[in-house]
């Protein structure tokens, strides 16, 4: 704690994430714990152009669903985003459902129902997505109208019919795609009335943990 505290204070960024790699070591010496940050890059706030990346994964692979420094399909399917035009990319199964994003998780908005992949289909259990499926279970209400949430597969046929698409991560927070090549254009991007709705939640929950004692943060951080 004392490290994340000195490192946030040295830190001229108003905004920042710091990321925390631990690992075993080399051979014979201690565990290494590096701790590193950078300035929060951010996504386009109208929407993202998002890419079905030709790079898949295995579901069943259990590094799929950890936090790890072998991410390398993750940099080359981004790469390949990237240089179509676009903000993100998808990947899918070798079963061809959709598991996440590079840097994000998915959303699917069909007809009152609010679809995201289960945690079996190779994706990681994001903080942002575990806030998002936990407000909507617990207050499924918007604009009078209810949403239900599953978590299941997502095929693409599910994008192609879509009303809104999502990607949610901590630095972005909530935002809607205008686009998910090569299945579904012209989506409302992050003026859709579900994206609205959700980022004003996830906002409301930002600044009430923003008013915590930086003490508080950093304990909850590292609990």
């Amino acid at each position: 704690r004392a490290g994340l505290a000195a490192l946030a204070a040295a830190l001229d960024w108003r905004d920042a994430s710091l990321r925390i790699t631990y690992s075993a070591g080399a051979d014979g010496e201690p565990p290494l714990l590096v701790v590193s940050a950078r300035a929060v890059t951010r996504w386009p706030d109208a929407g993202l152009r998002v890419l079905v990346s030709s790079h898949a994964k295995l579901a069943a692979d259990p590094l799929e669903r950890i936090k790890h420094t072998n991410r390398l399909r993750n940099h080359l399917a981004r790469d390949e985003a990237v240089r179509a035009g676009c903000d993100e990319a998808l990947i899918a199964t070798e079963a061809g459902d959709l598991s996440e994003g590079t840097l994000s998780n998915l959303f699917v908005a069909r007809g009152g129902v609010l679809l995201t992949p289960a945690l079996e289909r190779g994706c990681l259990a994001g903080v942002t997505r575990d806030h998002v499926v936990a407000s909507v279970r617990a207050d499924p209400l918007f604009g009078g109208r209810r949403c239900e949430v599953r978590e299941t597969r997502i095929e693409p046929a599910d994008i192609a019919a879509s009303d809104e698409v999502l990607l949610t991560n901590t630095s972005g927070r909530v935002l809607g795609a205008l686009e998910v090549r090569p299945l579904r254009a012209g989506l409302p991007g992050s003026a859709g009335p579900l994206a609205r709705a959700l980022r004003a939640r996830t906002a409301a929950l930002e600044q009430a943990y923003r008013a915590l004692p930086a003490r508080t943060i950093l304990a909850r951080a590292t609990d």
